[in-house]
């Protein structure tokens, strides 16, 4: 089974020496082949690859230039493969000063349903993940870019608009906002944005059990 994981800095795991969730993620399932590896073949009945191509600060037009360049030399058609995509939250960020935001909604959901179309021809197994809630203390405005803002108001509808896609279409949509938006946040990330190690296990957790723990 390979596993792709496409996304921006929370994907890649900033802050946290264990490469955040896909990197927790990956030591997950390579435990599990290591369970099932005999010695008798080098490729286990679980054998996995977990690729991570989150690159901070992207966002779905950023994605949506380089994904098939970065997806094809990975697929392999005679494996099993599951695409992940994590982005939109970069999308959100908004500069109150001009009013606009990175990446519009309309421009953002463009980008997922371009990118979802071009996934598919690969394979049927794709997911969506949702985005993450923010510390708006320590986000709005941003300390290392006052001019602009992340709250969880515009991230929030930039998951509605991703999570309406995919029911709209039947793809798996893991909210993670939903499912965080109510703990201690501020205990949860590092920066405001990014989350500690506590906060992407949490992430990792909700990933594993959605998709993973069904197979």
């Amino acid at each position: 089974m390979i596993i792709i994981c496409f996304g921006d800095s929370i994907t890649y795991g900033n802050w946290d020496p264990q490469g955040g969730w896909v990197g927790r993620l990956r030591k997950y399932l390579d435990s599990k082949s290591l369970e099932s590896y005999t010695g008798a073949d080098l490729f286990s009945t679980y054998y996995t690859l977990t690729y991570n191509l989150g690159i901070p600060g992207d966002t779905s037009t950023g994605l949506f230039s380089r994904f098939e360049q970065e997806l094809a030399p990975r697929f392999n058609q005679d494996e099993e493969t599951i695409i992940l995509f994590a982005i939109g939250i970069n999308d959100s960020r908004y500069y109150p000063s001009e009013k606009r935001h990175e990446v519009d909604l309309e421009t953002y959901q463009q980008n997922i349903w371009d990118m979802w179309e071009i996934a598919r021809q690969y394979t049927l197994d794709v997911a969506f993940i949702g985005l993450t809630p923010v510390d708006e203390s320590r986000t709005n405005p941003l300390y290392w870019e006052p001019e602009a803002v992340y709250k969880n108001e515009y991230i929030e509808q930039y998951n509605t608009v991703l999570r309406d896609f995919c029911q709209s279409r039947e793809i798996p949509f893991i909210n993670i906002f939903d499912r965080m938006k109510d703990l201690d946040i501020p205990k949860l990330m590092e920066d405001g944005i990014h989350p500690n190690q506590n906060g992407y296990q949490v992430m990792e957790e909700i990933i594993r059990s959605e998709i993973f723990d069904k197979r």
